[in-house]
C-alpha cells in the first residue's frame, strides 16, 4: 500500500465493507432469462410479471398496515418460517432469522419505541423481477421515537427506506433494508 496524501480517504479492506447478511437469495440455476414485471404478458390475461408486481404491492401495503398498527403477528405472517430479515447489513447481529426472531425484533423495536407511525409506500418506484421473485421497493415513514429505558428523549423521526425483497410463493423469504433518517433535533443517520 502506497502513501496517502493529506485528506485522502483511508484504504478499507474489502472484508470490512461487505454486508454481514447471512446469505444470498436462492436463484434458479436453469433460468437465464429475466422477466421484469413491466410489459410481460401471456394469453388470456395478466402475465406473470403483472401478477408478481401486484403481490409485491400487496405485501408492502400489508407490511405498512402491520407496522402502523404495531402488530408483530401480522408482520411475522408476511414471512416464510425460515425467513431472513436483514435490518443492519453491516452489523454482525443485524439479521433476524425465522418468524419468531422477526416478531421479537418488532416487539422490541416498534412496540417498545415507536408511536404515531405514518407509512407511505412509493409503488410507482418499485422494481419487480418475477423470474427472480425479487423486488426493490421504497417507502417513507414518520413516527415518534422514545428510548427503550423510558428515560431518554422523545424525538420525531422521518425517513426513507429501500428494501430488497425475495419471495417464496406469496411470502417474503428475505428482506434486506437500507434507510436514511432525520430527527426533530436535526440529527441524521443511515445505513
Amino acid at each position: 500500500v502506497g502513501k496517502r496524501g493529506l485528506g485522502a480517504p483511508p484504504v478499507v479492506p474489502a472484508a470490512d465493507v461487505a454486508p454481514k447478511c447471512s446469505s444470498s437469495p436462492p436463484r434458479d440455476a436453469g433460468s437465464s432469462s429475466s422477466s421484469s414485471s413491466r410489459g410481460s404478458t401471456s394469453r388470456g390475461g395478466e402475465g406473470e410479471g403483472e401478477l408478481f408486481e401486484k403481490m409485491v404491492m400487496s405485501a408492502v401495503t400489508n407490511y405498512g398496515k402491520a407496522w402502523t398498527q404495531q402488530d408483530e403477528k401480522a408482520i411475522a405472517a408476511l414471512f416464510t418460517l425460515d425467513a431472513e430479515y436483514c435490518e443492519r447489513p453491516f452489523h454482525i447481529n443485524g439479521t433476524y432469522v425465522g418468524r419468531e426472531a422477526i416478531s421479537e425484533y418488532w416487539i422490541r423495536q416498534v412496540k417498545g419505541k415507536q408511536s404515531s407511525i405514518r407509512f407511505h409506500p412509493h409503488h410507482d418506484e418499485f422494481i419487480c423481477d418475477a423470474a427472480k421473485q425479487t423486488a426493490l421497493v421504497k417507502w417513507s415513514a414518520s413516527f415518534t421515537n422514545k428510548s427503550l429505558d423510558g428515560l431518554g428523549e422523545v424525538k420525531e423521526v422521518r425517513f426513507v427506506q429501500v428494501a430488497i425483497l425475495t419471495f417464496q410463493g406469496s411470502l417474503i423469504r428475505r428482506l434486506e433494508e437500507y434507510w436514511h433518517s432525520a430527527t426533530s433535533d436535526g440529527a441524521e443517520k443511515g445505513q
